[in-house]
């Protein structure tokens, strides 16, 4: 609530002559003089009122500042005077310690790893990422930090040579799980997720010979996630029909080309239900499957020409609103990008060029201009492929970005690993046994992991371009509900405030941050002081005619004394309500969310 006062000719008071909304008028008596003097005070009142919804149990959070941008591009890299590890190899890799800044941009901690997939698996906002190690059969769980950087990872053991991983809520309780392909136990292994980073013991179920990929959707039309896994051994697909526990009915199966490596799941024809398109390794071709609504596909057309396919993905390339088809081929150093015609049917191709060996590929919007672009991670000479969208299906000539010569980038997936909100790439790097992020600037630019240059195609070299972290400045307040049968309300509250300081090492400015951790007991509808801000400044002046303001007796009306007064009082309150619905109004249906870089899941 601002508050201000201002105040002239503070003089004794003698008579009171006006009170009015505006301000009291008094008449002052000094001698034989008089003398008019006016104090006005004036105040204003501001109340902001902000919902946040929670269920019981899960936290809601807000913040109120701004984002402070920090240049650390030409920080990457450098040694951590206050630790003994070199960056990118420690302990705490990615992490800031002490007053210097460590490289936020490769991870190690995995034997081996052949795939990753990005996702929130805390539920914190910030964006985690898991990988199948297959050198050492384990998942290792990276949890995020927000600014490019990743915590220690955990590793949960799963089924021998894990393949492939996603991430999909296979029970319903609002957590992600993690689903591996073992190659060598010709099986899947389910890792159900606890909702704070942790993960349980995995449970197997079998499918076909060598699995190599696999995908999540709803195939039944059940509101179940269902899988399906490519089975490279026995040339055919398994479909795995889920219970909505964690659990699937018996697996059917379908025939399909030569050595299947990948799969996509997506709504080709427009009837709403779930289709499936297969790329071949080695009969070099793709398979269509529409679906039938109850788990059935039927093999509608095969796409001949490719060249080793070793991924594919599917996204909408040309703005029809048809799904269209992007396969990576590995022994064609190509893509094959198929426009779909939303019939179920792609009539038209185009291949374009990437780096040596795609194995990987994704498509986001790099550029933040509403147009989709593709990556592809290229194992044969550890690059990277962007192919900026032209919004019609077509794409422009490849940007290299290097990772690493030897490093083997088999893996790639999509996320905003920063604060900026822009999208970013993440590799795994087999060879190298770590990953690497690229951080997304919204112009089809990414931070360098190593912090060197990028190589275009045709031999010209930029400097990388400035990185950012953002920090959060202000008040930011996140609180848990735990609602009990008598009405009562627990809420465990969580209030940080972070500050510039006006101190500086080294260009980077500090941040003073303060955490403060407390509960209170509420009754449904009460209201609470749980945060608040007070600050008083004031200012004196006097004016007068030099000398004669100083005059016994007449210096008092020779001069004017002024006094300001500012204060700011703001206080944060909070008011629990309960929401219900009668038992005959719950809503028994999920509801769908997803995103144009991560498919529908039930919420």
């Amino acid at each position: 609530m601002p508050f201000s006062s201002t105040g002239k000719a503070v003089t004794t008071l003698e008579q009171l002559v006006h009170w009015g909304p505006s301000g009291t008028i008094f008449a002052v008596a000094i001698g034989n003089a008089s003398l008019l003097a006016q104090f006005s005070k004036s105040s204003a009142l501001s109340l902001e009122h902000l919902d946040l919804r929670s269920v019981d149990g899960q936290p809601a959070s807000y913040h109120a500042g701004e984002r402070y941008p920090v240049l650390t591009s030409g920080y990457f890299g450098r040694p951590n005077t206050s630790s003994t590890t070199s960056p990118g190899t420690g302990s705490t890799p990615g992490t800031s310690t002490g007053s210097t800044l460590e490289n936020p941009n490769t991870f190690g901690n995995a034997t081996n790893p052949s795939a990753v997939v990005v996702g929130d698996f805390n539920r914190d906002g910030i964006q985690d990422f898991a990988a199948a190690a297959s050198g050492s059969n384990s998942v290792a769980v990276f949890l995020g930090a927000g600014n490019g950087a990743f915590h220690d990872p955990v590793s949960y053991t799963t089924d021998q040579n894990p393949s492939a991983i996603i991430a999909v809520d296979l029970n319903g309780d609002g957590y992600l799980d993690l689903v591996t392909t073992g190659a060598n136990s010709n099986d899947i292994a389910v890792l159900l997720g606890n909702g704070d980073g942790t993960f349980k013991a995995y449970t197997a179920f079998a499918v076909g010979t060598q699995p190599a990929a696999l995908i999540s959707g709803d195939f039944n039309g059940d509101s179940y996630p269902d899988i399906a896994v490519a089975n490279a051994g026995s040339n055919n697909i398994t479909i795995l029909l889920g219970k909505g526990d964690g659990t699937f009915q018996a697996p059917s199966t379908f025939a399909t080309g030569t050595s299947p490596r990948a799969l996509v799941s997506a709504d080709f024809n427009g009837d709403g239900l779930a289709d499936l398109a297969v790329a071949n390794y080695s009969s070099n071709d793709l398979w269509v499957f529409l679906g039938n609504g109850d788990g059935t596909f039927r093999n509608t057309v095969t796409y001949t020409g490719l060249n080793a396919p070793r991924a594919i993905t599917a996204q909408n390339l040309n703005q029809d609103t048809f799904i269209d088809l992007v396969v990576a081929n590995s022994g064609g150093n190509t893509v094959s990008v198929f426009l779909g015609d939303g019939s179920g049917a792609f009539p038209k191709t185009a291949q374009y060029a990437t780096g040596s060996g795609p194995v990987a590929v994704v498509t986001a919007d790099f550029t933040n201009n509403n147009i989709e672009d593709i990556a592809t991670a290229n194992s044969g000479d550890g690059t990277v492929s962007l192919l900026l969208g032209n919004g019609d299906g077509t794409f422009q000539s490849p940007i290299e970005i290097t990772i690493g010569s030897g490093a083997q980038p088999v893996a790639l997936a999509t996320g905003t690993f920063s604060a900026n909100g822009y999208v970013g790439l993440l590799t795994a790097n087999f060879a190298a046994n770590d990953f690497s992020i690229l951080l997304g600037e919204g112009n089809g630019s990414f931070v360098n992991p190593s912090g060197g240059t990028y190589t275009y195609t045709g031999g010209t070299t930029y400097a990388p371009p400035p990185a950012f972290n953002f920090e959060d400045l202000g008040l930011s307040l996140k609180v848990t509900p735990h609602v009990h049968g008598t009405e009562e309300i627990a809420l465990e509250l969580e209030t940080e405030i972070k500050l510039l300081t006006g101190n500086s090492l080294d260009g980077i400015p500090e941040i003073a941050q303060r955490k403060l951790q407390s509960q209170v007991q509420l009754r449904a509808g009460e209201c609470a002081v749980i945060a608040g801000l007070l600050s008083s400044t004031q200012a004196r002046s006097i004016l007068g005619i030099p000398g004669l303001s100083s005059l016994p007796g007449f210096g008092p009306v020779l001069r004017t004394n002024t006094q300001n007064t500012n204060s700011s009082e703001i206080l944060i309150l909070i008011r629990p309500v309960l929401v219900d619905l009668p038992p005959d109004q719950f809503v028994t249906h999920p509801i769908w969310v997803g995103s144009e870089t991560r498919p529908l899941t039930p919420l």
